[in-house]
């Protein structure tokens, strides 16, 4: 707080970023445990299991007439700065489906999975194409490729994708 006011950036990629690093960086490592036990999370008082929160929570942030939709704040001016951040985080979010399909992507209907398959591809091109010159091409490239794993035509990338790799290679030493 700072003059007894609510900041309105947590930090320099703003609250919406900061709240999808919170709920997606755990994503990550928790997909193998997924797989192995019911895992269950308490949210406003209702008992979820975690697919189930996680599922809600991507239907509802990829929703465009949500009020909670995950780009609700984004203006032209940081426009490159969320898809940026939020590919980072959401990248967690779609190699956890990659490895637990059946309980974080099969439980949604068609129409849940088209909404956040295009909003991902959406802010997913934006990125790789103001990515910034370092490993953050990692992100866009890895929801771009677990999305055609998924069923997806992501081909209007694939220059993009190529350019990505090459700044990756070019960033090695040795």
């Amino acid at each position: 707080y700072q003059n007894g006011e609510i900041p309105v950036k947590i930090d320099h990629v703003g609250y919406s970023c900061t709240m999808l690093e919170e709920l997606f960086r755990p994503l990550w490592g928790i997909a193998p445990l997924l797989l192995e036990r019911e895992m269950t999370i308490c949210v406003a008082g209702r008992r979820l299991d975690v697919p189930s929160f996680y599922g809600e929570l991507m239907t509802e942030g990829t929703d465009p007439f949500s009020e909670r939709r995950f780009d609700r704040n984004v203006t032209d001016y940081d426009r490159e700065v969320f898809a940026n951040q939020a590919v980072t985080e959401i990248a967690g979010y779609l190699i956890a489906v990659r490895f637990a399909k059946e309980l974080l992507w099969d439980i949604l209907t068609k129409g849940q999975q088209d909404q956040i398959a295009d909003w991902i591809r959406r802010w997913s091109f934006y990125a790789i194409r103001h990515s910034w010159p370092n490993n953050h091409y990692w992100y866009p490239i890895l929801c771009l490729e677990v999305l055609r794993y998924l069923g997806y035509d992501c081909s209007g990338a694939d220059d993009d994708i190529a350019r990505g790799f090459a700044v990756l290679d070019g960033l090695y030493v040795d």
